[in-house]
């Protein structure tokens, strides 16, 4: 049985890498969006997904302080 420290590094790091995916379908979404926007309301849309990026991203940086080793 693993130790809670260890326990506790897998999990930042499966959380990490949900992130990681979510992060990357942002992206192609937010890319594709941005390749044939034509209107003002693609590009709220994309201004939108860039910003939930960010947050994301911020989300990301956070869980990562939690890793027993402080990987960032």
């Amino acid at each position: 049985m693993a130790n809670p420290k260890y326990r506790a590094g897998c999990d930042v790091l499966d959380t990490d890498a949900l992130l990681v995916d979510v992060l990357s379908d942002l992206r192609a979404v937010t890319t594709r969006i941005a390749n044939r926007a034509r209107m003002n309301d693609e590009a709220d849309d994309i201004r939108l997904l860039i910003g939930c990026t960010r947050t994301v991203l911020e989300v990301q940086r956070r869980v990562l302080q939690h890793h027993p080793n402080r990987r960032t």
